[in-house]
């Protein structure tokens, strides 16, 4: 499974409640706007490009990034890169949910 397929599989099991990966392996959030955009407006999750010119140590030029609580109920802002906007954001939600756990 390649990372953005696990950070699907992760989304999917905390906000769908699946539970065997190929009856979800169809949600894509990474890559469907559709799927994608009713999470980042529900866990207000910030998007931010940086132009690789300006940023050149940057291998990937978009991140996301929201507010979460840790395990030990405190708050941090949990961050994230990729290649596109979408994988930047549900790549941060990914992990500010398995940081919680």
């Amino acid at each position: 499974m390649d990372e953005d397929s696990e950070v699907n599989w992760i989304i999917a099991k905390h906000f769908r409640g699946a539970t065997h990966f190929e009856v979800w392996k169809d949600f894509s959030p990474t890559t469907d706007w559709k799927e994608a955009g009713p999470l980042i407006e529900k866990n207000k999750i910030d998007i931010r490009y940086f132009n690789p010119i300006d940023n050149p140590l940057m291998s990937e030029p978009w991140m996301g990034g929201l507010t979460t609580k840790n395990k030990d109920g405190i708050e941090y802002f949990c961050t994230a890169y990729g290649s596109t906007p979408l994988i930047a954001s549900m790549r941060a939600l990914a992990k500010s949910v398995s940081n919680n756990k």
